[in-house]
């Protein structure tokens, strides 16, 4: 019994060292390197690139408020020009003899006030004192109001004449630069007709046609990038 108690132990023992060497030669499984990836939203979106124009946010098309004959132009397509800066000017002959004609309905139609004044006083006194009759004094009060308010018309038609002949310099509004040119020198021109048109100093916009299947995914303030490729492609945000 103790022989066969001895010779279970050894068995043991072998089996336990052979399964130890089994453990000991095992290959080492590798650690695999696991790279990651973030996936978001932008993934999935397009970049669309649209052709445009851009222009100053700010246009003035620059026109005389009367007609008449551009006598200086000073200006031309990219010419820069400051606020105030006279850009042309209209022949100030036909504005200075207006004038002159307004003027003198002026002095006639007050000599006619003064006329008409003294005749209906004249009148009301005749009139008080019972020696004229009532349609003869209506008729001096009429004459009267008459002359007095054909002076008024004369007087403003003056005051408009002597405006125009003010108005025959053309000046810049704003800081800016002549974008286009619509008129040249000694050119006739309508009141309203523009003769330049002024780019403001200022905020740009650019004006481009988008697809009818883009329009729907435009929002108002989205931001887009501008490149401008005659600035060497300068790249801004809009």
């Amino acid at each position: 019994m103790r022989v066969a108690g001895i010779i279970a132990a050894l068995a043991t023992a072998i089996l336990v060292s052979a399964c130890d060497e089994q453990v000991a030669e095992a290959p080492e499984q590798p650690v695999r390197a696991i790279k990651s990836f973030v996936v978001s939203e932008r993934a999935g979106e397009q970049v669309r690139q649209i052709a445009g124009l851009t222009e100053a946010a700010k246009v003035a098309e620059l026109a005389f408020e009367s007609g008449g004959k551009i006598i200086a132009l000073s200006v031309d397509i990219g010419d820069r020009v400051k606020r105030g800066q006279v850009i042309a000017r209209l022949d100030p002959e036909p504005f200075d003899l207006r004038v002159l004609s307004a003027e003198a309905q002026v002095k006639d139609a007050q000599s006619r006030v003064t006329d008409a004044q003294t005749k209906f006083g004249q009148q009301r006194q005749l009139y008080d004192q019972g020696y004229a009759a009532k349609t003869a004094y209506d008729s001096a009060l009429a004459a009267k109001l008459s002359a007095e308010s054909n002076l008024e018309i004369v007087r403003s038609q003056l005051q408009q004449a002597r405006r125009d002949r003010s108005q025959t310099a053309l000046k810049a509004p704003l800081p800016g630069v002549i974008s286009i040119k619509h008129v040249e020198q000694f050119t006739e021109v309508t009141a309203g007709q523009p003769v330049v048109q002024l780019s403001a100093d200022g905020d740009i916009k650019v004006n481009s046609s988008v697809p009818e299947s883009l329009v729907r995914r435009l929002k108002l303030g989205q931001p887009v990038l501008v490149r401008f490729p005659t600035m060497n492609d300068e790249i801004a945000e809009g």
